[in-house]
């Protein structure tokens, strides 16, 4: 009955503190996007997968790209990179991969939220990526765009410049998935 009312309400329920306050980060910083297909970028394959796996949990849509989006990713991204959703742009992947993925995925008009994933390994650019992250917010400002930097101190000053951009970055993939669905049930009541 109180899910009922709430949602009759617009009201997003919290299921704990921690989820409150992820919600709080994401809807003071970011647009209520148009739908619930939501891409991932990352370079890292099991992380880009609980992304997608809770994704599905939370009964949001893997956003499926344009062929467009899909031949631009080939030509660039090398040939051991997943270019469907969840993009993996590898392990190997310095901040121009993310800048190059983010614009594609960004602008196609299949996606209404994304998610980056950064894992550290011994190329990874925390401040760069960030810095491509941000522009990508700029560019479209009407998406949401939300991170998770896997990696303590390693990627602590990245994660420093998205949130003094107003860029929600958060720990693991499964609380910034939570927040996107915040978002979008919030855009589903809306609607209703």
């Amino acid at each position: 009955a109180y899910e009922t009312a709430f949602r009759q309400c617009g009201v997003i329920r919290a299921r704990s503190m921690a989820e409150l306050f992820d919600l709080a980060v994401a809807f003071t910083s970011q647009p209520v996007p148009r739908g619930d297909r939501v891409a991932v970028v990352t370079n890292s394959g099991g992380p880009g997968i609980i992304a997608a796996d809770t994704i599905e949990d939370k009964k949001l849509q893997m956003a499926r790209f344009t062929r467009e989006t899909v031949e631009q990713l080939r030509s660039y991204l090398p040939s051991e990179s997943n270019i469907y959703n969840p993009v993996d742009v590898l392990g190997d992947a310095k901040a121009d991969r993310f800048r190059f993925s983010l614009e594609k995925v960004m602008s196609d008009p299949g996606v209404d939220s994304t998610l980056v994933l950064v894992c550290p390994t011994a190329v990874t650019e925390p401040v760069e990526t960030a810095r491509a992250i941000v522009n990508a917010k700029s560019a479209y400002p009407e998406k949401p765009l939300l991170a998770a930097y896997m990696g303590g101190e390693r990627l602590a000053e990245g994660a420093k410049k998205l949130k003094e951009a107003r860029v929600p970055c958060f720990t693991f993939p499964e609380p910034a998935v939570t927040a996107i669905s915040g978002l979008t049930g919030y855009a589903h009541t809306r609607k209703v």
